[in-house]
């Protein structure tokens, strides 16, 4: 099972920038998860950590490359399938 963290423009739909990281959570147990994230526009901003440690992540898509700030639009965590 994996993690993924995505950043998306509402400005163009191709411009993206996400990561992701191996996660096999056990039922019944909670976990602290935290993102972090520069403004860099580029993966490398991007840190996850899984109670308290970094973890490893790959590179989805490093694509961003407008803002990612809209006023007028609503602010998601947690989607399936973009919706």
């Amino acid at each position: 099972m994996s993690l993924l963290f995505g950043l998306y423009s509402t400005i163009s739909p191709t411009s993206i920038c996400s990561v992701e990281t191996s996660f096999n959570p056990t039922l019944g147990s909670w976990y602290n998860i935290v993102v972090t994230y520069d403004g860099s526009s580029s993966v490398s901003g991007i840190k996850i950590y899984i109670n308290g440690v970094s973890k490893t992540l790959s590179t989805v898509s490093n694509t961003l490359s407008t803002t990612i700030v809209a006023s007028s639009k609503e602010f998601n965590i947690g989607t399936r399938d973009n919706n």
